[in-house]
């Protein structure tokens, strides 16, 4: 498993090897800051200015994210990789959203029994995006070889 993901990283073109590892950074910054927000809020001060950045201060990486990926694909010369790119991301988009509205529905019929929480859950809106998305890639690429 391990020398599939070197071989296909080294399949990547230079840009793209420079996007993916932007997009990584972004994803271990949303992380420690996700980590850092919760225990500051947890276990620390709340004071008004701290819960205000903390609250804010996760939004970073997702825009950093977004202007990545904007970038590569303005930088991509391949047309056809570049629509299965947006393809990915427009159905990234579309699980993330069914996955809201499941999770309101649920809240909204005050369904503790399913142990959900709606702070955590709204956490998870990004990763859920870029794994769909990842995914939506790898199904678009591998029915078109």
């Amino acid at each position: 498993m391990k020398n599939r993901l070197r071989v296909a990283y080294n399949r990547l073109s230079l840009i793209q090897r420079r996007t993916v590892n932007r997009i990584a950074a972004s994803l271990i910054a949303m992380g420690l800051i996700s980590v850092a927000n919760h225990f500051v809020l947890e276990y620390g001060d709340r004071a008004r200015a701290l819960v205000v950045v903390f609250a804010a201060l996760p939004a970073l990486p997702v825009f950093a994210v977004l202007i990545v990926v904007g970038r590569y694909l303005v930088r991509e010369s391949d047309e056809f990789i570049r629509m299965t790119v947006v393809k990915a991301l427009l159905w990234g988009a579309a699980v993330t959203v069914a996955g809201d509205m499941v999770q309101s529905a649920l809240s909204a019929l005050n369904a503790n029994f399913w142990g959900l929480d709606p702070g955590s859950l709204t956490l998870m809106n990004f990763d859920l995006f870029f794994t769909a998305s990842l995914f939506s890639l790898l199904i678009q690429l591998r029915r078109n070889r």
